[in-house]
């Protein structure tokens, strides 16, 4: 269940050992305490061509894609 008082990150990863999921790692570190971070990393994500990152706003539910976190 997501929290509703928190800005909420979803990302899905078909590998978590990517140069991505390690800077989102890093990311949700340092933004814990302003947001939950949720990953989902299955085999079937592999059919994904693209990770995938979604953010979930607490206010009004609007989702925003994000496609790359390679550079940040």
């Amino acid at each position: 269940m997501m929290d509703k008082s928190k800005r909420n990150i979803i990302a899905y990863y078909a590998n978590r050992d990517s140069e991505e999921y390690s800077n989102f790692n890093k990311a949700a570190s340092i933004l814990r305490e302003d947001c939950a971070f949720y990953t989902g990393t299955d085999p079937t994500l592999k059919a994904l061509n693209e990770n995938m990152i979604i953010f979930r706003d607490p206010d009004t539910e609007d989702e925003q894609k994000v496609n790359q976190l390679i550079n940040h």
